[in-house]
This record gives structure tokens, C-alpha cells and sequence, in this order.
């Protein structure tokens, strides 16, 4: 993909709504586009550079004042029971962010449910016979929803299986926890990270 310098300059506060693998990823080869970030996590650690938050739901923490500053959002927590977590708790920080430009959702490709080995693309309707798969199905629909509620654009990125440094099938054999799967036929998709970091970078 064609971009602009990685080092290039980005006035704008990026938030990432779990700080997780990707976001790992993608702020150290990409981050210095935005002046501001900030990160969340259950229990934050220290990173340099980055404003680490607790993912913290109660009245006047730091997330919501965060969220109101927001000009991007990198959303990778996943839905619970009360769905997408993000908004459940923080629909009206989002709505106050009167500067917001872009959202990223990543969801999962369990959206599309079982095709017993069928190729799919994303002209594929979704289908999901699992329980996650239906609830990352219903926080897309909200996510664009809210895109089309604000005049923001919202890309929904459904991933494959990630793979990168620290996280792939010769690690798992390493550790001990690795699955052989025997399917005539069988089909696996991957994606490396640096990928994603890439295709993150191209739609906000």
C-alpha cells in the first residue's frame, strides 16, 4: 500500500480502546502521525509516549474526559454481555467529541459463521453460529451505525487469525499449545500483524 511518511506529522488525539496486540503494533510504526495518544488497558502499565488509562466506566475518570478529545479511535475491545463495551459505557463521551474524524473497529471473520470449508470474500452475507460471532456482528452495526448517526466514517476490519512477533503456530508448538487440526480440505486464514498495522493505518 502507497501512505504517507511513517514519520510524518498529525495533529489530532488518537485513542485506542484497547491497548492490545495490534495497537502494540501499529502506534510504534505509526503513532508519530497523531500529537496526542492514549491507550487503555484494565490494568495500565507505563509506556513511553503513550497516556496509558485504566478502562475505567465510572463518573469523571480520565477515559471520559479522553474520549471527548478524541479526533480517532482504534477500537479493539471485544463485546461482552452488555455489548461493545466502548459504547455501552461511553456513547455519550463519543457523541461529545465534537473534533472526531475517523473510527477502526476490529472485528473477527467469525462473523461470517461456518461455510464448511466454502471460499468466502466480503461479499459474503454474515452468518455467525457462535455466540461471539453474533455479538462482534451486532458492535459492527452499532459502530456504523453511530458513523452514520455523526458523518464519521467508520472501517470495520474483520481479521483472520493474527500472527507476529511472540504470537504464531511455531510459538504455540514451543509452548506447548499448539492444536493439529486434520480436515481434508481445510482452509486457514492469517494475517501478520505489521499487515494489519498497515491497513489500520490506511483507513483512519
Amino acid at each position: 500500500m502507497g501512505g504517507r511518511d511513517a514519520g510524518a506529522a498529525m495533529t489530532g488525539t488518537l485513542v485506542c480502546l484497547g491497548y492490545g496486540y495490534c495497537a502494540r503494533h501499529y502506534v510504534p510504526e505509526y503513532g508519530k502521525r497523531f500529537d496526542r495518544i492514549i491507550g487503555t488497558a484494565r490494568e495500565p502499565r507505563t509506556i513511553p509516549g503513550i497516556e496509558m488509562l485504566r478502562f475505567d466506566p465510572a463518573p469523571g475518570s480520565a477515559l471520559r474526559t479522553a474520549l471527548t478529545q478524541a479526533t480517532h479511535l482504534l477500537i479493539s475491545a471485544a463485546p461482552g454481555r452488555d455489548g461493545d463495551p466502548v459504547l455501552y459505557n461511553f456513547a455519550a463521551e463519543i457523541a461529545a467529541a465534537t473534533d472526531l474524524q475517523s473510527v477502526v473497529y476490529l472485528s473477527s471473520l467469525g462473523v461470517y459463521g461456518n461455510h464448511d470449508c466454502a471460499w468466502i470474500d466480503e461479499d459474503t452475507p454474515p452468518q455467525p453460529n457462535q455466540e461471539r460471532g453474533g455479538a462482534r456482528l451486532k458492535a459492527e452495526t452499532d459502530w456504523l451505525a453511530l458513523g452514520d448517526t455523526r458523518g464519521v466514517p467508520v472501517a470495520v476490519l474483520r481479521l483472520a487469525g493474527i500472527y507476529g512477533p511472540g504470537q504464531s503456530v511455531l510459538q504455540r508448538l514451543r509452548e506447548g499449545r499448539a492444536r493439529r487440526i486434520a480436515k481434508p480440505g481445510q482452509v486457514f486464514n492469517r494475517i501478520h500483524v505489521a499487515d494489519i498495522a498497515q491497513v489500520i493505518d490506511a483507513v483512519l
